[in-house]
């Protein structure tokens, strides 16, 4: 396969007292296929929770809406996704426990889709997702992990929302 792509994921912590930090994180990428050849689709970008939070993994994006579909995902070449958090330490708790309450906004959107489009009805449009929600990590032994519930602001109709999220791992 020939294809150029590139993402990035940048995050600025500030503190801003002894139990909160702010969080700010841009992320990005574009993909294009080389030398007269497509992108594969597997390497092509599928809107979730890693991007805006509240939405299924692939629950946003360039869709197939076909009649009589699937109406999968197909994945778009390009996306963008922002957030703002503040975490703080739960009042009451010894910190020793390694709880952190969080609350969040975030937004973003998948598009570009370049696969073949013959008998395809694709929806392809930019779409800004946004959600707001609420979260607590636990600093385990074995990594962080995460519990996040995220209510949708803005989406499109064909997307799939997933209001609780589980994950562990990350930073």
């Amino acid at each position: 396969m020939r294809f150029l792509g590139t993402t990035d994921d940048v995050r600025y912590y500030r503190s801003i007292n002894n139990d909160l930090t702010g969080m700010v994180r841009a992320q990005g990428g574009y993909i294009t296929g080389w030398g007269g050849r497509q992108a594969p689709l597997l390497n092509s970008f599928f809107g979730g929770p890693t991007m805006v939070r509240g939405f299924a993994p692939g629950g946003f994006g360039p869709r197939d809406l076909t009649a009589g579909s699937t109406r999968d995902n197909v994945g778009g070449s390009v996306y963008w996704a922002t957030t703002a958090e503040l975490q703080s330490n739960i009042p009451g708790l010894p910190q020793e426990y390694g709880l952190r309450a969080s609350a969040f906004v975030d937004a973003g959107t998948v598009f570009g889709y370049r696969g073949p489009t013959q008998n395809l009805q694709v929806a392809n449009k930019n779409v800004i997702r946004s959600s707001v929600g609420v979260g607590m990590t636990w600093a385990s032994p074995f990594g962080p992990l995460t519990v996040d519930y995220a209510v949708p602001l803005s989406k499109a109709a064909y997307d799939v929302v997933q209001p609780l999220r589980f994950s562990a791992g990350g930073f």
